[in-house]
This record gives structure tokens, C-alpha cells and sequence, in this order.
């Protein structure tokens, strides 16, 4: 679509889009064109106007001298419903809070304990926060995740979830799904699911898909509960 330079510079100051500037400069004019949206947008400019001037001196230095800027991205398509070849697993685990035992048989899930301060501690009678790692060595599509009461609870006890926890938040990790959700007392199952609601892509020795299930709680109390990780692979 052939446009004059007043509403082309019209339609990039308003959507920011320098970027997508394209330009090919002739003996007495420079060409100028953008495509967005699968539509061209072009007008020409002449040598020694206050058109060509304008674009030179505010617009030539971020025009990227090619067609289509989402080349240079890495075009990403995944589809989240059930194909050939990928198997939906629930893997379970009976952890005892204020301790580090669980049965898991998988060798994904370990137990860790943390004190009042936050930091890691191998005393149940100093735990306030007992958390349940979910780790494989291949990447997954977590589908969804629960926790269950095996007794009865007497005290407070609450559920966050969060996605890569040793990876920082400004570096795309630490990403709470659940966050602080009190168990009813005296027993409460809760099961959170949803479609795609996260893909864990495996890198070695970066823990990008770590899952940790969170149960905070009075100081040193043991609790049964059972937990639950569904995903796609």
C-alpha cells in the first residue's frame, strides 16, 4: 500500500514499531517501506526535502534493512493436548513434615527442611517450612499438582507452589502457581490443574525444571500428607 511519509511516520510513532523500518536508498530519493500484519506500507522520498531530511536524521539508524523482524526470534509452536507419543504420569509421594523421609521410589522428589530465618536446615524441631523438590533429568509439561491430608491437623498449615525456586525472579525463575493457600482443618485435598500450565525444559546442572511444593507450619510438627505432580512427557 503505497502511503505518504506524514501517515507511515504517522503509524510508527504511534505504535513504536521502529524496528520494522525498511529503506534502499536510490541516486536521488530513498525508498522506505514496513510490513506488519502481513501488509506493506512504502512511500518515496526525495533528495533535499524536509521529508527526506526527517527520516535520515530520526528514523534511517533503526530501520533494520529486512522484511520481517520476527526472523529474529526463534519461531516457537507446541500444542498442549494429548498426541502420540507423549504419556500423561501422576507421580505420588508420602512426605511427613518437620522431616526429610518420603517414599518415593522415582528418585524425583527429595525433601528439604527451612527455619524461621529462610535458611536450609537438617533440624525437624527448627522447621517452619518443609518443601517437596520435583526433579527429573528430561523436560516435561506439567499438567498439574495436589496435596492430601493423611491425619487429622490441629494447627495452621499453608500450600504455595513455585516453579524453578533457585533461580531468581529477575531471571525468569521463582515463579509461585500457588501461593499461601490455607488447609481447611481438620483435613483438606486440593489439587490444582490446568492446560499447558507450564512447560519445564531441562537444562543440566540449571534446575530450570524444578517443581517445589511448599508447606509452611508450626515449628517442629510432624504431619502426614501425600502429594501429587502430573505431567506430560
Amino acid at each position: 500500500m503505497r502511503v505518504d511519509w506524514k501517515q507511515l511516520k504517522g503509524f510508527i510513532d504511534e505504535t513504536k514499531l521502529y524496528n520494522f523500518i525498511n529503506y534502499f536508498t536510490l541516486n536521488d530519493e530513498v525508498y522506505v517501506w514496513m510490513s506488519y500484519q502481513n501488509e506493506n506500507f512504502s512511500c518515496l522520498l526525495y533528495n533535499n526535502t524536509i521529508e527526506y531530511e526527517e527520516f535520515i536524521d530520526d528514523y534511517k539508524d533503526k530501520a533494520i534493512l529486512k522484511d520481517d523482524i520476527e526472523q529474529d526470534g526463534i519461531p516457537i509452536m507446541r500444542n498442549t493436548h494429548v498426541i502420540t507419543g507423549r504419556i500423561m504420569h501422576a507421580i505420588f509421594a508420602v512426605i511427613k513434615t518437620s522431616t526429610k523421609n518420603n517414599n518415593d521410589k522415582t528418585g524425583y522428589i527429595t525433601v528439604k527442611l527451612f527455619d524461621s530465618n529462610g535458611n536450609e536446615t537438617d533440624l525437624g524441631s527448627e522447621a517452619v517450612k518443609t518443601a517437596i523438590d520435583f526433579e527429573t533429568n528430561f523436560s516435561y509439561e506439567l499438567s498439574g499438582g495436589g496435596i492430601q491430608c493423611l491425619s487429622d491437623l490441629e494447627t495452621n498449615f499453608y500450600v504455595s507452589a513455585v516453579m524453578a525456586p533457585d533461580i531468581p525472579s529477575e531471571m525468569g525463575g521463582s515463579v509461585y502457581n500457588v501461593i499461601n493457600k490455607f488447609l481447611v482443618l481438620p483435613k483438606e485435598d486440593i489439587f490444582v490443574a490446568g492446560i499447558g500450565p507450564g512447560y519445564m525444559t531441562y537444562t543440566e546442572g540449571s534446575h530450570t525444571n524444578k517443581l517445589r511444593i511448599e508447606i509452611s507450619h508450626d515449628k517442629g510438627i510432624e504431619k502426614k500428607f501425600q502429594t501429587e505432580v502430573q505431567y506430560y512427557s
